[in-house]
């Protein structure tokens, strides 16, 4: 490839990724011969895998990934090849979004964490791991993507989840008969206790009611702890 009289040029690329060993020597037109040389190298032809897992609430249903904004997506990137652990993972790209509508996001948060930053949980060279969390209601999307020294990457991996953020509200309801907007009853009166989660369609619903009572047993005008029943679970269904 090179057309200047009296020197040639090759280049050469590896078609395959694992350690090679590569030879060369050469003759002028005198037939003087060089000295053979070698030189020993790594192709690292494959991306980073990214594997992650959900460490805290979580819940599949009707194929919606629900979450809690407690809940930690844990990034695990490792570089692959026939080396072990490759190049080294140099770094992870991550981006958090916000779904606002069918086809409109915003994002509320990105950024990058290079192997051995304070973000990188894991101390071995060339591996990282990441951990995210989401502080929001309702749909979003995680984003990252892997990028080993010799800038291969990997897929950029998407996962929607739906965050469930609010706790349950409770409301009261005081039947009859009853007196000075509910404050007197009577035995027979009915109080009805309901739980609702908030704001569908993150909502997740209720698991189960808590409620106990008590009574002022010695006329003192408070009622002190040891006066509570104990508690009572109610599951749905």
């Amino acid at each position: 490839i090179d057309e200047r009289a009296g020197i040639i040029t090759v280049v050469e690329y590896m078609p395959e990724t694992c350690w090679h060993e590569i030879h060369v020597w050469c003759e002028d037109l005198l037939n003087n011969s060089g000295i053979e040389r070698w030189k020993d190298f790594i192709v690292d032809a494959d991306p980073p895998v990214q594997e992650w897992e959900y460490i805290g609430p979580e819940l599949w249903e009707d194929g919606l990934h629900y979450i809690s904004n407690r809940t930690i997506k844990r990034i695990n990137a490792t570089d692959e090849g026939c080396i072990l652990g490759g190049s080294g993972v140099q770094y992870i790209y991550w981006k958090l979004q916000r779904i606002t509508g069918p086809d409109t996001v915003i994002t509320i948060d990105e950024g990058y964490v290079y192997d051995g930053d304070p973000e990188d949980n894991d101390p071995d060279y060339g591996e990282i791991s990441v951990d995210l969390t989401i502080d929001e209601h309702c749909d979003h999307y995680f984003w990252h993507q892997a990028f080993d020294y010799l800038c291969s990457k990997s897929t950029f991996e998407k996962q929607r989840v739906r965050i469930d953020k609010k706790p349950p509200i409770t409301n009261k309801t005081i039947g009859d008969p009853n007196y000075d907007m509910g404050f007197w009853v009577t035995t027979q009166t009915p109080i009805t206790l309901c739980a609702e989660d908030q704001e569908e369609p993150c909502a997740v619903g209720v698991k189960e009611i808590h409620y106990r009572y008590g009574y002022d047993q010695d006329d003192s005008g408070d009622v002190e702890e040891d006066e509570f029943y104990p508690w009572v679970i109610v599951q749905d269904n």
